[in-house]
């Protein structure tokens, strides 16, 4: 009975040891997917970017016409749309981004005296970063998504304002 007792603990033991091993070896693989899946953007926007974009708790659109301001910092979505900006697949790497002059649409991120103000041409898919004054393509699905974030967003603050 006593070595029954004693199998059975072993086995028991030898289990849970491998539940552990297994949890520690899927959080490791987490850790390394989500740090190389933002490489490239970390590269684009910088240190301060980055953590500007991702924890800035002042957010605002800043429209072109009629010249506006519009905090949309509690604007639903809006953790979703700051993840997109810092995901390498939101973004078109081998294209060459070129920075136009068709009607542009800013976004700033603002922490105190510090910000970071991206800047969307949605005609020809690009973003350019204040941070690092560097302009990247956008793939079709990001920025189709960031166009009609802020249309919703700009709609709904001309609705409540009158």
């Amino acid at each position: 009975m006593n070595e029954e007792r004693g199998n059975s603990r072993s086995s028991g033991t030898r289990a849970v040891l491998g539940m552990f091993a297994v949890a520690i070896l899927m959080a490791a693989m987490a850790w390394w997917w989500n740090y190389h899946r933002g490489q490239k953007a970390l590269d684009f926007y910088g240190p301060e970017g980055v953590l500007l974009i991702r924890t800035a708790p002042v957010v605002e659109f800043l429209q072109p016409t009629p010249e506006a301001v519009i905090d949309i910092s509690k604007a639903p979505g809006l953790i979703n749309a700051r993840a997109s900006l810092l995901s390498d697949a939101s973004y078109d790497w081998t294209a060459t981004a070129v920075r136009e002059e068709s009607p542009l649409f800013s976004v700033r991120f603002r922490r105190g005296d510090r910000s970071v103000v991206m800047t969307f041409d949605f005609e020809n898919r690009t973003v350019h970063a204040s941070t690092t004054d560097k302009t990247a393509r956008l793939v079709k699905k990001t920025a189709e998504g960031w166009q009609n974030y802020l249309a919703r967003q700009s709609k709904s603050h001309s609705t409540n304002s009158d």
